[in-house]
This record gives C-alpha cells, structure tokens and sequence, in this order.
C-alpha cells in the first residue's frame, strides 16, 4: 500500500512571484537551502501521511470545501513584511507574511479542515499562520545578516491578487530535497457569466 504526504495550500499567481522573486533571491538567508520560487505556497492544512486508498475521500473533502466558499466574496491579499520560525535558538525558517482579507483567508482553511474531518482525514491542528517560506536558514547567517534579511522583508509590499483556488499538493523527498507535486485544484471563486450578445 503506498502513502502519500499531503497539504493543502494555496499559490500566489505569477506576477507575485515575479515580484518577490528578486527580493527573496538577494537575501543573505537565500544562500542556504532556498525555496524554488515555482514551490511557494501558503499552507491551509498539512494531512501528512495518507494511504493511497484514502486519496478519494481527500479528494471528496476538498471538493465540497471548495464548492462551499464559492459564493464568498472573493479573498484578496498582498505579501508584506516577513519574520523566522525558531527552534533552540536558531532560526529555522525565513518566510513572507500576507496582508489584506487575513480573517476570511483564515477562515478558507477552518472550512478546509471541517471537511477533512468530516471525511475522517487527520490533520495538523494548529491555528493557521499564514506564510509563504522563502529559504531554511539554519545556523548558515549572522545575526546581523538575519536582522538585514528581516528589514527588507518588512520594507516590502508586493502586488494585490485574489485567491483563484485551492490545491492538494503532494510532498516528495529525493536526495535530501523536497519537491512538492500538485495533484490536484478547486476553484473557490465563482466562473463570470458570458454577457448576452
């Protein structure tokens, strides 16, 4: 029986990341273990483990999920500022913040998440904390060359855009990488209507 470790998330469009892209590149963190722009995200529920037959009824749990959101108005956001996630003393994680519909946002990934435990799907608990991870510094920058790292975070604001979907996404080790595979997308925004004529 084969497993699969799933989250699901939500990707900015291309013109965010085309944005960013230079701003994140040139961050002394981005010398050590960066994250591929092609893989940023923000994560609304990571599953974890999920044996392969169990895929259906993810699949099922994302679907209604998305179907229920769709009449929302629509979630718009803006990546600005940024911080690190720690452990001993370390910062482990830098990542870009998110400003803008943060509480409706919020709540796309409770509604996420009431549907996979209606599907019986487990799922990481902890309240959202909405950010995009831009490189695993580790132990490999000073001090100062974190705290400069975090001023141009916290100088940037990028472009608005609307959440168009949400995606389940796989993650995959190779090599001591991590490669992340899109299985599949939900639209949570309405199709406009053609105009007569």
């Amino acid at each position: 029986m084969t497993t699969a470790r799933l989250f699901v998330a939500v990707y900015p469009p291309a013109e965010v990341v085309t944005d960013l892209g230079p701003v994140a590149d040139g961050l002394h963190s981005a010398r050590s273990r960066p994250m591929p722009h092609h893989q940023w995200h923000f994560t609304l529920a990571f599953i974890g483990p999920v044996d392969g037959e169990r895929l259906a009824d993810v699949r099922a749990a994302l679907s209604t999920a998305a179907a229920e959101v769709r009449y929302s108005p629509p979630i718009r956001l803006r990546v600005a500022g940024g911080g690190t996630f720690q452990r001993d003393g370390r910062s482990t994680v830098l990542w870009a913040a998110v400003e803008g519909d943060t509480g409706p946002l919020t709540a796309l990934a409770e509604t996420v998440r009431a549907h996979l435990s209606t599907h019986r799907i487990g799922f990481d608990e902890r309240p959202l904390k909405a950010h995009l991870t831009l490189a695993r510094p580790g132990g490999s920058v000073s001090g100062d060359e974190l705290a400069a790292d975090l001023d141009a975070l916290k100088a940037y604001r990028g472009p608005a855009w609307s959440v168009g979907e949400i995606a389940l996404v796989e993650s995959r080790g190779d090599n001591g990488t991590v490669h992340y595979e899109v299985l599949d997308r939900w639209s949570v925004v309405l199709a406009r209507r053609r105009r007569a004529g």
